[in-house]
């Protein structure tokens, strides 16, 4: 597994390498890693003002300090990695450092800083989520940073992210270690939506979601979407030797999922796009409402 775990030094950076040092067949299997630090490029008017001439010398010499700083929490993780140290635009650079080195998974905090101008990670992980189709792990200042066996969620909608997020586990299992166990979730869609999609198929009326009885169909509707969403998955990890539950949760998708993975799992896995109501998880901002609402950490699968 080759993975790139981008620091600056924060809490969040430092708690995701801690998250990776905790997985103990992730150590025993020493992946081909990458800790890199990205320094913003600094404009010609200030390097004249403040005199500074050689460039690469001070990025260099930034960075060294980031990661003099993650010293002792890099040893103590376990790994051998190249440290690598990089300027200009941070997801740009972390996006083509993760091609350049095939990385299986981008890992990363969910907050932090620079300490040249004090910008938060938060935006900065959206902005990798959007760029790069790879993998990424968002690890928050205020995670647990469990020990194995981990409980590990994966949010499923129907749509082919359920699979490739599976895909992902069984390629590497030791991310997750032995003894796993998988809850398999999906919120269920409400009237509304149900109202919504039946619109869409070019049906009017309260009518076409009701049983021979006339009463409100709702509940065989979502009993479908749910049977439909979570069992193949299920299967699927069952088939590889893994535990899975199928829970079902009701609510607005962002706000049960993270009230769920906040008392309950140590990683919560999602894809970065789906359908019905987790559409465009990056552009409608699911993961990041989820991040936000809960400090579990958090594998996107794009």
């Amino acid at each position: 597994m080759r993975i790139l775990v981008a620091v600056d030094g924060s809490n969040p950076s430092q708690a995701a390498v801690q998250f990776l040092g905790k997985r103990k067949a992730l150590r025993d299997a020493q992946p081909q890693m990458e800790y890199v630090n990205v320094q913003y490029l600094i404009p010609e008017g200030i390097r004249r003002q403040f005199g500074i001439e050689s460039v690469d010398a001070f990025y260099q010499a930034e960075g060294r300090e980031v990661f003099n700083d993650m010293r002792a929490t890099i040893e103590q993780a376990g790994f051998k990695a190249r440290e690598v140290i990089l300027s200009g635009t941070i997801s740009q650079c972390i996006d083509e450092e993760a091609k350049l080195m095939d990385a299986d998974l981008i890992v990363m905090g969910s907050r932090g800083h620079n300490k040249l101008v004090g910008l938060f990670l938060g935006s900065v992980s959206h902005e990798v989520l959007a760029r790069t189709k790879k993998p990424v792990l968002l690890v928050h200042d205020k995670s647990v940073i469990a020990s194995d066996p981990l409980r590990v969620g994966i949010a499923v909608d129907g749509s082919s992210y359920g699979d490739a997020a599976a895909d992902f586990l069984i390629k590497h299992p030791e991310l997750l270690g032995t003894e796993v166990s998988i809850d398999v979730l999906h919120v269920v869609p409400d009237f509304a939506t149900l109202m919504g999609e039946q619109a869409a198929l070019g049906c009017t009326g309260a009518q076409t979601i009701v049983d021979e009885d006339g009463q409100l169909d709702l509940l065989n509707r979502q009993r479908t979407h749910f049977e439909r969403a979570v069992y193949p998955i299920v299967e699927r990890l069952e088939k590889m030797g893994v535990t899975a539950n199928a829970i079902r949760l009701d609510g607005v998708p962002h706000k049960a999922l993270a009230h769920y993975a906040k008392h309950n799992l140590d990683l919560l896995i999602l894809g970065s796009h789906g359908h019905g109501r987790l559409e465009s998880v990056v552009l409608g901002s699911t993961a990041m409402q989820v991040a936000a609402a809960a400090p579990t950490p958090l594998l996107v699968i794009q």
